[in-house]
């Protein structure tokens, strides 16, 4: 799977249908999978922010509770703050 390949997305369709919808794959617990979120998102903002609005957003990926790196762990947090 190539993780930088943007899906042709009907955006428009999804602000009407879901106010929350996933655009990466899951999480692992490196910094590499981290860096690599906040890259595709930074490479790829162009494309998705004319669609984020109230009630309507773009969601980087979810927190894992079972992460044992408490870094990694507070970095995710961190900028899953800044997102929304």
């Amino acid at each position: 799977m190539n993780h930088g390949t943007l899906f042709q997305v009907n955006y428009t369709l999804l602000g009407e249908i879901c106010n929350l919808w996933r655009n990466y794959w899951d999480i692992k617990d490196s910094w590499e999978s981290v860096l690599e979120i906040i890259d595709w998102f930074s490479d790829h903002q162009d494309v998705l922010i004319p669609f984020a609005g109230p009630g309507k957003w773009n969601d980087p990926d979810m927190v894992s509770q079972n992460y044992s790196s408490f870094k990694v762990h507070r970095c995710q947090v961190s900028t899953s703050s800044h997102d929304k």
